[in-house]
C-alpha cells in the first residue's frame, strides 16, 4: 500500500511536461518491466522525472525443465535426508537434534528408515515497487540519470508437500516436529518465517547521450536513440544467512556496472519500431553464505555457513517493441517482447574449516566443486510479453503543462529457475525545460 499511496500523491504534486518509461533492473522473482523508449524531448537543460508503480504476485516458479511448479521448487524437490552430509562439526551438547537425525553415517535414515526424502516447499509471493527516475539533460545530447527503485516484498504461507504417499507420515512428522529445532541449532530461523519488508533497492547513477534526426521525405519520419552507462550502488539487503527462504532486495550488495542502449524509428508518422539491450556486470564480493556440502544436496536449505568469494553472474536483456502512435487524440498503444538472463554465479571458498574433514578423508577432491553444485547458483532466464497504452496530453495543447501516462502489463511466458510473477505497472512521465 505504501507505494500506491505515494504514487498517487506524487501525481497530484507535479504538473509539468512529458517524458517516457523508465528503465528496469530485473530480479529473478518477478517479470521484467518494459524498458524505456528513447525520449522524445532531448532539448538541452530539460529535466525528466518518471514515476512508475508496479505490482504482482505468484505461487509458482519455473524449474530446470521450464515447467511451472511450486514456488520454491525451481531447483527440483528438496531431499531432507541429505541435510547433514559432511557438516564439519556436530556438537551433541548443543546440536542434539542435528546429531540424532542428520549425522553422517545414517545419511538421514533416522528420519524414516529411508534414504530418499523428497519434499516440495510452497509459498505465496507479492511485490510492489515504486521506481523514481530523474534525468537532467545537458549540452550536445549528454545527460545524467538517477534511478531509485523502492521495493516491498511479502513472502507468506510457506509450507511443504510430499507427493510420495508411502512416506508422507514419517516426513510430515520430521518436518513438523524436528526441522525447526535442527535449523535453530544451526542459527537459522523457523522455515516458515515470512518476509514483509520495504526497502530502497539498488540505485543506479548513469551518464548518457541521446539524439534524434527527422526526415521530411520517405516512409521513415524520425530516428531516435540513446546510450548510457552507470554504477549500480548496493543498498538493498543481502540474502540472510539465518533465514531459509530469504530474498535479496537488490543484487546481494554487489557493486555493478550497467550499460544500456536503445534505438527506434517512426514510420509513416504512426508506427514505431524499436529495440534496446542492457547488461549489468557485478564486482566480486566476499561474505558469509550458506553452502552446499555434498553433491546430493540442492535447493534452498543448507546448514553449513562459511566465507566465500562470490562472482555473481552477469545479467543481460534484450527487448523489441512495436507501437502505434496517436490512434485517437494522444492515445498510443503497443506491445513488445523481452528476454532477461543472469549467468551462473561462481563461489570460491575462503573458509578452511568448511569441508576440511571430507577433504582430509578423500571423500571429495575439490571443495569449490562441491559448493558450486547447488542449482540456486545456476543461470536463470525469462521470456516476457509486454502490452502497454500511453496517453500524451501534448496532443491537445502546445502548453508545457502536458504530462504523459502509461499503463502496462508484463506477462512471463516461459522461464528457468525464475518465478512466474506477472506485473501490472503505471507510469507518469514528466519534464521541465529550464531554458526560458
Amino acid at each position: 500500500m505504501f507505494a500506491r499511496k505515494l504514487f498517487f500523491l506524487t501525481l497530484l504534486s507535479f504538473v509539468v511536461t512529458s517524458a517516457v518509461s523508465p528503465i528496469d533492473l530485473t530480479p529473478f522473482y518477478r517479470a521484467a518491466l518494459f524498458q524505456g523508449e528513447a525520449k522524445r524531448d532531448v532539448a538541452d537543460w530539460t529535466t525528466h522525472v518518471d514515476f512508475r508503480y508496479a505490482e504482482g504476485s505468484t505461487g509458482q516458479s519455473w524449474n530446470t525443465q521450464e515447467v511451472k511448479t511450486w514456488l520454491f521448487d525451481a531447483y527440483g524437490p528438496f531431499d531432507i535426508t541429505k541435510l547433514g552430509i559432511q557438516l564439519e562439526t556436530i556438537d551433541p551438547a548443543t546440536m542434539p537434534e542435528t546429531k540424532k537425525y542428520l549425522e553422517e553415517g545414517g545419511t538421514g535414515e533416522n528420519i524414516t528408515g529411508k534414504t530418499i526424502g523428497d519434499v516440495h516447499f510452497t509459498g505465496t509471493f507479492r511485490v510492489e515497487e515504486l521506481n523514481l527516475t530523474l534525468q537532467q539533460n545537458f549540452l550536445y545530447g549528454l545527460y545524467m540519470q538517477l534511478h531509485l527503485p523502492f521495493r516491498e516484498i511479502k513472502l507468506n504461507n510457506i509450507n511443504f508437500i510430499n507427493t510420495d504417499t508411502t512416506r508422507i507420515e514419517g516426513y510430515d512428522s520430521f518436518i513438523n516436529d524436528h526441522l525447526d529445532d535442527i535449523l535453530a541449532e544451526n542459527n537459522i530461523l523457523p522455515y516458515q518465517t515470512p518476509i514483509n519488508k520495504t526497502e530502497l533497492s539498488d540505485p543506479l547513477i548513469s551518464l548518457g547521450w541521446h539524439g534524434h534526426c527527422n526526415f521530411s521525405e520517405g516512409p521513415v519520419n524520425a530516428l531516435r536513440g540513446y546510450l548510457q552507462a552507470g554504477i549500480l550502488i548496493p543498498t538493498g539487503s543481502r540474502t540472510k544467512t539465518n533465514q531459509v527462504f530469504s530474498l535479496p532486495f537488490g543484487f546481494n550488495k554487489h557493486w555493478g556496472v550497467h550499460a544500456r542502449g536503445n534505438a527506434h524509428a517512426t514510420i509513416w508518422k504512426k508506427l514505431v519500431i524499436g529495440a534496446n539491450a542492457g547488461v549489468t556486470i557485478f564486482l566480486t564480493q566476499t561474505y558469509d553464505q550458506r553452502l552446499t556440502t555434498s553433491t546430493l544436496q540442492n535447493g534452498w536449505i543448507s546448514l553449513e555457513k562459511g566465507k566465500v568469494s562470490v562472482d555473481q553472474g552477469t545479467e543481460w536483456d534484450v527487448t523489441a517493441y512495436l507501437k502505434a502512435e496517436r490512434l485517437v487524440g494522444g492515445l498510443s498503444a503497443g506491445g513488445g517482447y523481452s528476454y532477461t538472463q543472469q549467468e551462473k554465479t561462481l563461489l570460491t571458498l575462503k573458509d578452511d574449516r568448511v569441508l576440511k574433514t571430507a577433504l582430509a578423508n578423500n571423500k571429495i577432491k575439490n571443495k569449490n566443486e562441491v559448493i558450486n553444485t547447488n542449482d540456486r547458483l545456476s543461470l536463470w532466464y525469462q521470456h516476457v510479453l509486454h502490452a502497454y497504452a500511453q496517453y500524451d496530453f501534448k496532443a491537445h495543447t502546445t502548453s508545457k503543462l502536458a504530462p504523459k501516462f502509461e499503463v502496462a502489463y508484463h506477462y512471463p511466458i516461459l522461464g528457468k529457475h525464475s518465478w512466474t510473477t506477472d506485473m501490472w505497472s503505471g507510469t507518469a512521465s514528466l519534464a521541465f525545460n529550464w531554458a526560458f
